[in-house]
């Protein structure tokens, strides 16, 4: 949970592009989606983590 905050805090201070993420999101909601993205997707397994958590954001929180 603490990582996961981690690389969005840093995610957020660098403002991806790639990323629209409310401000009312709770932590626990990202870990969630996270574990869910490595149960559902086999593929983002070779990614480290932080990439890990990138990926699950941009694909839940995209920016349109």
């Amino acid at each position: 949970q603490h990582y996961v905050m981690g690389v969005l805090d840093g995610l957020m201070l660098a403002k991806d592009p790639r990323l629209c993420v409310r401000t009312e999101i709770q932590i626990n909601e990202v870990v969630t989606l996270v574990r869910g993205q490595l149960n559902t997707r086999p593929d983002v397994h070779r990614y480290n983590a932080a990439s890990v958590v990138r990926e699950t954001l941009a694909t839940e929180f995209p920016c349109t």
